[in-house]
């Protein structure tokens, strides 16, 4: 668990230099079950990110507290995150970036 604990503060640190501002930022919570990603403006947390589950593996969220089950990427492959993590999300299921 420490790898994937070491590798999403490694996805948070990236996104917050590839996306990040004076205004927006990426923080993580560390849950029971998953590590959540949020998005925060202002100092104050927007939405959830994404969700990674103790596999590593990325997780769109289909609510505040629950990840979509199909994973969208992995922590442990950092070349692949461009692939995955977008300004506003990760990627749908068909590939499309939501953005």
């Amino acid at each position: 668990m420490t790898n994937i604990n070491e590798k999403t503060n490694n996805l948070v640190k990236w996104l917050n230099d590839k996306y990040g501002d004076e205004k927006k930022s990426f923080t993580l919570k560390i849950g029971k079950k998953y590590f959540k990603i949020c998005d925060q403006e202002n100092g104050q947390i927007r939405s959830v990110y994404c969700f990674v589950d103790p596999q590593g593996n990325i997780l769109k969220p289909n609510s505040w507290n629950a990840p979509h089950k199909t994973p969208r990427g992995t922590v442990l492959s950092d070349e692949n995150w461009n692939k995955v993590c977008y300004q506003f999300g990760v990627k749908y299921i068909n590939g499309f970036a939501n953005y």
